[in-house]
């Protein structure tokens, strides 16, 4: 019984392995996220739900967690809440870290689509790659093309709203890409 009871507890105060790997290692990316082999789905072809779905999920999973385990504080929990909300609070801070590098890189991109970034250009003096439009495989697109492509991204507004959670994060995203829309546009 109490064995029960500790289960319980933790399927209620803590995230499946699934939902801890989604949050480490699922890109942001709209690709369909592979299909865990103890899902129901055969080789029937199939589609998950996409790898950025399956990443914001998991995220909004560990923000309910946390809140629930901020009302455990002050109870005969005590103890465990807090070892609990010092693993979570770990665990989302690396999420929203990851989200904020993400739409960084985004942003990267759009600047590198300003410069009229050809993609004969991958190759940088130095003879290091730059990832432009090659490695995004948007190779033969315009710039113009490209940066619609990159603010049109579905999972740009996912992530943005998601940093709602860190304002400062958002703010130094929100101010880059406002400043690189603006050159875009004049």
């Amino acid at each position: 019984a109490q064995a029960d009871e500790v289960a319980v507890f933790l399927n209620r105060y803590s995230l499946t392995p699934e939902q801890v790997e989604a949050l480490q290692q699922a890109p942001l990316d709209n690709r369909p996220a592979p299909l865990s082999s103890g899902g129901s789905s055969g080789s029937g072809g199939e589609e998950g739900p996409s790898n950025a779905a399956v990443f914001f999920s998991a995220l909004a999973r560990l923000k309910c967690v946390r809140k629930e385990c901020c009302r455990l504080v002050g109870s005969r929990h005590q103890s465990a809440a807090f070892e609990l909300l010092e693993v979570l609070s770990a665990q989302q801070e690396r999420a929203y870290e990851r989200v904020y590098h993400w739409v960084q890189g985004r942003h990267a991109q759009m600047e590198a689509c300003l410069d009229g970034f050809s993609p004969s250009s991958t190759n940088e003096p130095n003879g290091s790659t730059n990832k432009g439009p090659q490695a995004q495989g948007l190779v033969g697109a315009s710039s113009e093309s490209m940066m619609e492509g990159l603010v049109g991204d579905p999972v740009l507004p996912l992530a943005l709203d998601a940093l709602q959670s860190r304002p400062d994060f958002l703010k130094h995203c929100l101010d880059q890409m406002a400043a690189t829309r603006r050159a875009w546009v004049v």
